[in-house]
Parts: C-alpha cells; sequence; structure tokens
C-alpha cells in the first residue's frame, strides 16, 4: 500500500505482492468519504480522491471528504469546525481544537484522514493483509513532522511494523519507472536529476539519481522547508479578488454581514468561500494560458497580456453562504499575472518565490544544471510555474502524474523495499543542536553522516555540560535542526520532557551522548545524567511509540466513539 497524505489531497494506491516480492499491477483504491448531504441517498461513497478536509461537529460527528470541502460554508452555518491545510501543522504543540470535551492535535486530524483510507482498504480488501504501507511526506518535513506523521498512521489503526516514510519527490519520480523501462530512459539513469514536487501546502526540489545497475537511489540533496504551494496562489488570487469585490459599486456589504445571535459567525464561511473562488480563478486562468499563445517566460506573458486584454469572470454565487452582490467579478489576466509573478521569479518575492528551494538543492548537491527535470504535485501543473522552470533551466520539464504519482512511487517502492533488491543512500544534510540554557547551542548530532546513521557518542566535559530544572526529576530537553547555530533557518524540531526516576542534585550534568538517526530519518538519543548520587540513564526517540501519543489526552485515544462519516470509530 502507498498513501499519499497530502496537504490539500489524500490518495492510496495499491498491488499485489507476487511471490518473486515484486508488485502486480498498481491500481488507485478509490476512498469512502462524505459526497452528499447527510440523509440524501448513498450520502457516502467511493471517489477517487480524498480532499484532505475535516468537518467536526459539537456533538462528535466527523465529516471527511469531498462535502466537507464544497459545503464547508453550509457546515460551519450548521456549527462544524473546519479544518483544512493540516499536514502544515504537524508538530505545531500550540494547534488544538477542542471537540465533544476532548482535545485534538494535528495528528489526530491526520489521523481521521488515515482512518478512512483504512476503512476504504479494509472494505475493498477484506481479506488481504498489509505486509507493507509506505507513507510519503515532504522530503524537507523535520523529524517532528514525521514522528507525528508515524503516530496518525498509528491512531488510525495501522500496524506501526508495516510502515516506512518515503519523500515525496523520490516517490515521484519512482513512478517513472512503471512507465518507462529502463531501456528507454538511457539520458538520466544513474545521473542527477531535480524533482520538483510542489503540492497544495509544500514546496519541495530535490536532486535524485536512480541507478538501474547498482539498484540505488541516491537522494543527492534536498531543500529547506518551503511554504509557498498551490494553496497559497489561490490565497493570493482570493485576495486580489477581495480588493475587487470591495471597489465594486455594487458592493452591498455582504463581506461584513453580521449573522444572527445563535448562529456561526460568516467571517470563516466568507474566508473558505474566498478561498474557493480564488481557486476557480486558477484553474480558469490556468486554461487561459494552457489554450492562448504558448509564450515564453513571465514578462512575455505579461507583454502578451498588456497587448491583448483578456479577462477571467470569478462568479461569487455558488461558494458563499450568503447572495452575494455584485454577483460575479471581471478581473483582467494581466492582473491575475502580475500578481503572481513575483514568486514565479528568482529574487521576486524575498524568500518565498519558487526558485528558492531549487537553488537551495542545486548548491547543496554542488551541481550546475541537473541532468533532467521532473514536475511532481498538482500545483507544480500551473502553466505559470510550468513556463517560469523552463525558463529559468532552458529545458522542458517532464510532467508526472499530478494525482497519483507520489502513492504509485510509494507502492512501487514498498514492493523494492519488501524485496531487498533496492536501497535508498542518503546523507544528513543538517546538524542537531541542544538547547542549554545560557551556553551556546551544543551539536549533537554531525553532519554529514549517511541515514541511516551509525550511532555518535559524545563524551562531555564540564564546560559542555548544562544545568536543569531538577523539580521532581523533571528535564526539559529542546532539539533544534540546522547547519549551524547561526542558521537562519534553524527550528525546534523536538521537545522532550524527560521524567527521570529521582530528582538530581545541585551538581548534576550530562555526561554522554548517543545519537543516530533511523531509515525513517527520525532522531533517537541516549544520554546519561551524573550527580553525588550516581548516574541515570534516559532515551528520547522521535519516533512512533504506540500509546506514547495518546499520553496527553490521558491515556485514551481521543478519536474514540467519535462517528466518522456515519460509523462509531
Amino acid at each position: 500500500v502507498g498513501i499519499d497524505l497530502g496537504t490539500t489531497n489524500t490518495t492510496c494506491s495499491v498491488a499485489d505482492s507476487l511471490p518473486d516480492g515484486t508488485a502486480g499491477q498498481i491500481t488507485p483504491l478509490h476512498i469512502l468519504q462524505f459526497l452528499h448531504p447527510p440523509g440524501a441517498q448513498n450520502c457516502f461513497g467511493p471517489h477517487d480522491v480524498l480532499p484532505s478536509v475535516v468537518g467536526l461537529g459539537s456533538d462528535g460527528t466527523v465529516y471527511t471528504g469531498l462535502r466537507a470541502k464544497t459545503a464547508a460554508p453550509e457546515l460551519l452555518s450548521q456549527h462544524f469546525r473546519i479544518v483544512r491545510d493540516i499536514k502544515r501543522q504537524l508538530g505545531n504543540p500550540s494547534w488544538q481544537v477542542l471537540l465533544a470535551n476532548r482535545t485534538l492535535r494535528p495528528r489526530h486530524i491526520s489521523a481521521l484522514l488515515l482512518a478512512t483510507v483504512k476503512r476504504s482498504l479494509d472494505a475493498a480488501y477484506p481479506d488481504a493483509v498489509i505486509e507493507k504501507l509506505v507513507l510519503t511526506t515532504p522530503a524537507s518535513f523535520s523529524s517532528m513532522m514525521r514522528q507525528e506523521t508515524l503516530a496518525a498512521a498509528d491512531i488510525a489503526g495501522f500496524d506501526p511494523r508495516t510502515i516506512d516514510l518515503l519523500d515525496e519527490p523520490v516517490a515521484a519520480l519512482l513512478s517513472s519507472l512503471i512507465q518507462t523501462p529502463s531501456a528507454l530512459r538511457p539520458t538520466w539513469s544513474g545521473k542527477p536529476v531535480l524533482v520538483f514536487d510542489m503540492g497544495g501546502g509544500t514546496l519541495d526540489a530535490s536532486i535524485i539519481s536512480i541507478s538501474d545497475t547498482s539498484r540505488t537511489v541516491e537522494i543527492l540533496a534536498t531543500s529547506r522547508y518551503h511554504e509557498f504551494a498551490g494553496n497559497d496562489i489561490d490565497l493570493e488570487l482570493a485576495a486580489l479578488l477581495l480588493q475587487r469585490i470591495r471597489a465594486s459599486h455594487d458592493y452591498d456589504g455582504f463581506l461584513e454581514i453580521h449573522p444572527p445571535v445563535g448562529t456561526a459567525s460568516p467571517a470563516l464561511q466568507i474566508g473558505l468561500g474566498l478561498l474557493s473562488v480564488g481557486e476557480q480563478v486558477k484553474l480558469n486562468l490556468s486554461q487561459l494560458l494552457q489554450n492562448g499563445p504558448q509564450v515564453g517566460g513571465i514578462q512575455n506573458k505579461l507583454n502578451h497580456f498588456r497587448s491583448s486584454p483578456t479577462f477571467v469572470v470569478a462568479d461569487l454565487t455558488l461558494d458563499f453562504n450568503v447572495q452575494p452582490n455584485p454577483a460575479t467579478v471581471s478581473l483582467s489576466a494581466l492582473d491575475l499575472v502580475e500578481q503572481l509573478a513575483p514568486y514565479m521569479s528568482p529574487q521576486g518575492h524575498q524568500d518565498r518565490d519558487i526558485f528558492v528551494p531549487v537553488q537551495q538543492v542545486l548548491d547543496r548537491a554542488n551541481i550546475r544544471l541537473p541532468v533532467d527535470i521532473f514536475l511532481a504535485g498538482a500545483a507544480s501543473y500551473f502553466p505559470l510555474v510550468r513556463d517560469a522552470l523552463a525558463s529559468y533551466f532552458g529545458q522542458t520539464p517532464h510532467m508526472l502524474d499530478p494525482i497519483y504519482a507520489v502513492s504509485h512511487g510509494a507502492v512501487l517502492w514498498a514492493a523494492m523495499k519488501q524485496s531487498e533488491t533496492w536501497h535508498i543512500t542518503e546523507t544528513l544534510r543538517d546538524s542537531i543542536f541542544l538547547k542549554r540554557r545560557g551556553h551556546t547551542f551544543l551539536e549533537v548530532l554531525t553532519h554529514p553522516a549517511p541515514i541511516p546513521s551509525n550511532i555518535h557518542v559524545k563524551v562531555l566535559d564540564p564546560e559542555e555540560s548544562f544545568y536543569f530544572s531538577q523539580a521532581a526529576g523533571r528535564i526539559r530537553l529542546e532539539f533544534f535542526q540546522g547547519e549551524a547555530p547561526q542558521d537562519p533557518l534553524l527550528s525546534l524540531c523536538h521537545i522532550e520532557d524527560l521524567h527521570l526516576n529521582r530528582a538530581l542534585g545541585d551538581d548534576a550534568r550530562l555526561t554522554h551522548l548517543a545519537a543516530k538517526v533511523d531509515a525513517n530519518k527520525v532522531f533517537h538519543f541516549d544520554l546519561t545524567f551524573e550527580d553525588r548520587a550516581g548516574a541515570l540513564s534516559a532515551s528520547v526517540s522521535f519516533a512512533s511509540g504506540g500509546q506514547r501519543f495518546f499520553r496527553p489526552d490521558n491515556g485514551s485515544n481521543p478519536l474514540k466513539n467519535l462517528t466518522l462519516n456515519g460509523t462509531s470509530l
């Protein structure tokens, strides 16, 4: 099984495990989800993709799927909470939502999406056993985000012993092997290629080499975490749309209408409506760019629309829970392209343009130009993105399946992993640092190191050790990930509250530390503390560990007894 747990959409692909260890025909799973209004005939049914949108009812009713997305304003008026883009919040300790007297965190919302997929697998293959599940993540996901992804799968009911994580760009590139036999890809086999993976919520760039001879997938470099992606294009267009609505002579103030007492605020309804219309404007603009003159480069497109004015009409009547006036807004293609142009140009919009991760990965791999370019993720199909990359590199990128490339490639890797005929090689590009109170950051795992790594042992002298709050034997450790302590992108990757079996003395210090990173790029540490009373050992693992993920919720699974798409969990 391969699952692409996307920010915008989730897909799943499956294949039979053949006797020779290879995968049989790879097919998409139709995912059972919320399609029609409650009470309607067949309100739950199969669809090829699962929109990663969750509707949370105050009574514990949960809806996932297409209608939770398209009818979001209507559900909000019925006191549902609508959660989108939860993938961006994985690892955020401050994000939470209360539902039926229980606290749900990003891992739980993700688990609801994965539980929807699991039910569909169980229904489609009632007698099958999952031998290997490959769950994909952005290449730039931190250890904490990977930990939370594993936790979500565990909570959803998948056997954690069967799960491997795989970077989305690698999965996408592997999918090309399904259609292209090795004899037909001599131009890039064993050579560095760029995979530009732009989905709804994240943007990754990776330099990857696949060798048929050695049966090795080598990840030469990955970019840093970069949030500008397809949903942000929708936001930019929605912002422009908002300006034009308010500037219209027909505007009647529907955006500021206050609801009767006791009903849901329209703010979220209006916001979701604007996002929905922004997405539709993007699709209409995409169609216009696709069918219009094929001119190269953003500047050429701007010049074209200056000389040949063209308009996109946004229909506002379909996506708001109030009657809008004006009912339609006309936007010039020139204005739309000008709004997006800074994000499609090198150094066009500070650190948010699409070329930031591209330049990062080229620098990290120490190459000037890749042999070939592959585009993955639905947002990479947007003509402005595709054209900007083609102009930048002077070659036409190969387009991978925008919907199923990642989940298909994940299934293929599951079979490769099971047969033990292929392997991935990668080098850790960031170090791990431990925050010390009153001292500089302590480097506890040094790059470069192979992934998975050997155990690195560090013996600390009194100058390197640091001091803790010793109340009741509790110690808080904060780990950061980055190239150096001065790295502007240094980020918190894990917080661990250790509970020792006794309080440490005033002379306590950290004396030994053993560190490693596993194949899922999750970090593990063994620590030894010493004081006058002797030594104390403790372990910190950024990995999935069953009930430890339920611990903040008083030892129980907070999803238990919720109703997901009509059936109790």
